[in-house]
């Protein structure tokens, strides 16, 4: 998930904790810590399943970064 807070209330983890399937403290972490590889699989058959809720900060941030990096890439919209 990218903002605890937010997929609890909006995203679609919402509906199993809503309904007492799963509890906010199963959440392993957020994108952010598993990018910078604070959280990581203990296992190799564990499952990583991410909750976006659109945060437009963080799609802002990947953009700038892709944009900056983007070598023979043609990109329309510059």
């Amino acid at each position: 998930m990218d903002d605890p807070a937010q997929a609890f209330h909006s995203g679609e983890i919402n509906v199993p904790i809503s309904k007492g399937l799963y509890q906010p403290w199963m959440i392993a972490g957020t994108i952010g810590e598993v990018v910078i590889g604070r959280r990581k699989r203990e296992h190799p058959d564990e499952i990583t399943v991410f909750d976006s809720t659109g945060l437009a900060i963080q799609d802002l941030a990947i953009a700038s970064i892709a944009i900056r990096q983007a070598t023979g890439m043609e990109l329309p919209f510059l």
